[in-house]
């Protein structure tokens, strides 16, 4: 956001006006910041933050909680570090992949950066996405989010995680047995077939397990879409707690 942007919206905000810039993902963005603001989340859980767009949008729009973001990949987490400076309700982890152990992973880093994983990706990712081929590979600390508990979660009520971690949420999740009982709301990435290497964990297998534990499916919108044949390859979905 220029300054002048800067300028111009906290202008409007004293009138009681929130200014946004139009953008197609702008419905989805909306949809998510009302799920917030009526479930009262005070603490969004930003795994697999990339440069921050995730956490910067919300920040930017109207949330009014804090956010903690997690990014495993070296050259990312600096410039995520540097963007959420200039928020004081924004924290970064230190640089670390999220999983269900504390260890060290090798993180296969694509020539988009937002595709990047610690799997092994199948060609029909690649075919969907040329643009996810693996040009490098970098070690990460791997962390499980029960790690983080007491210095990041206890003191809030009501969190909300947010999964982008390429073929990895299962693992996430086993690691943040902790955080249940805190945890009114979770966005995650859901594939529609296999992309990765024994990936066995798919859309029906999320929704039913999430139905199972109370938690109902309040919006869905596609991720990532094969370019040649238009079929919706993941999506992204919100649960939150019924």
């Amino acid at each position: 956001m220029t300054e002048i942007e800067k300028i111009t919206k906290n202008f409007f905000q004293k009138f009681g006006l929130l200014v946004r810039r139009y953008h197609a993902g702008s419905c989805e963005n909306l949809r998510r910041l009302t799920l917030l603001k009526h479930h009262g989340i005070d603490l969004v859980l930003d795994v697999g933050a990339n440069k921050g767009q995730y956490a910067e949008s919300l920040l930017e729009n109207g949330y009014n909680g804090h956010v903690i973001s997690f990014e495993p990949l070296s050259s990312v987490h600096n410039e995520l570090t540097q963007k959420a400076r200039r928020h004081t309700r924004w924290t970064v982890a230190p640089r670390c992949a999220v999983g269900a152990e504390e260890s060290v992973i090798e993180m296969n880093i694509t020539e988009n950066l937002v595709s990047s994983t610690a799997l092994k990706m199948l060609n029909t990712h690649l075919d969907g996405a040329k643009e996810s081929r693996v040009i490098g590979t970098e070690k990460a600390d791997l962390r499980t989010l029960n790690s983080f508990y007491d210095e990041y979660v206890k003191s809030f009520s009501s969190v909300f995680l947010k999964v982008d971690v390429q073929g990895f949420e299962r693992e996430v999740l086993k690691g943040s047995s902790q955080l249940f009982p805190h945890l009114k709301g979770i966005e995650i990435e859901m594939s529609l077939v296999p992309l990765y290497e024994n990936q066995d964990w798919l859309f029906q297998d999320i929704l039913d397990e999430f139905t199972a534990q109370g938690y109902r499916l309040m919006s869905i919108s596609p991720a990532f879409t094969d370019v040649k044949t238009g079929q919706i390859l993941q999506c992204d979905g919100i649960f939150m707690k019924s």
